[in-house]
């Protein structure tokens, strides 16, 4: 079943609710009418009621309904894709409890991995994810490029922006970086927070994270030193 086949099974909110609440509308309306006139629109109404439904039935058990469902079906497939309205088209990174996917903008969908979670590398050349004590890095096809083991569970990958040097992530409460080519795995500090690190744009490596003292603090991977620090609730 197509990612689209499963959206259209799924009901609107609210439907069930807002045809509860239509009825008495409608049957406040009929009750509204003049009584000479009431019985014959009713009957009007229940015969179109019956009209819709043997219509329905007919759609459904007769070969002339199978007509128009192909006709309706054909009608559909023509539609524009569902991930055609994205920026250049390009693809979106979905995880599911199956692993992690690429989407395209045809609807077509590559698998990547078991990944419990995924991040584009800056120019979406690769996609980073996490694999139980893994971090792994794959290209948009799933192809391997490297992977780090690490003795407990990783989590919270984020790839360096602009030229995509450095891998953060997390294994526990330890913050590490790895090289952008699974090279030079090291430990930049100790008691963070479950939160996803962020890297400031621009020039140089400078990465930001949450403590698990509470607050917030910034570290220049290259050379190591805390830029600064600053209080905020805990995360």
């Amino acid at each position: 079943m197509t990612l689209r086949e499963r959206l259209r099974e799924q009901p609107l909110p609210g439907e069930a609710e807002a045809a509860a609440r239509s009825w008495p509308v409608v049957e406040a309306a009929l009750a509204a009418r003049a009584p000479g006139r009431r019985p014959r629109r009713v009957a009007l109404r229940l015969a179109l009621v019956a009209a819709l439904l043997g219509v329905g039935l007919v759609a459904a058990l007769t070969p002339a309904g199978a007509w128009i469902e192909e006709r309706l079906t054909a009608e559909s497939d023509r539609a524009a894709p569902a991930f055609a309205g994205l920026p250049g088209g390009s693809p979106v990174l979905a995880v599911s409890r199956s692993g992690a996917y690429a989407v395209r903008p045809d609807g077509s969908v590559r698998r990547l991995g078991s990944f419990s979670e995924v991040g584009w590398s800056p120019h979406g050349l690769h996609v980073v994810g996490v694999e139980g004590r893994r971090v792994v890095a794959v290209d948009p096809a799933g192809v391997r490029k490297w992977s780090v083991a690490r003795p407990s569970r990783v989590d919270h990958p984020a790839w360096s922006l602009g030229d995509g040097f450095l891998v953060a992530y997390l294994e526990g409460r330890a913050l590490r970086a790895v090289g952008g080519n699974g090279s030079d795995d090291r430990l930049l500090r100790r008691g963070s927070a479950p939160v996803t690190p962020a890297w400031r744009p621009g020039a140089g490596h400078v990465l930001t994270y949450a403590r698990t003292a509470g607050g917030l603090a910034a570290v220049d991977v290259d050379s190591g030193r805390t830029l600064w620090q600053a209080a905020a609730p805990r995360p």
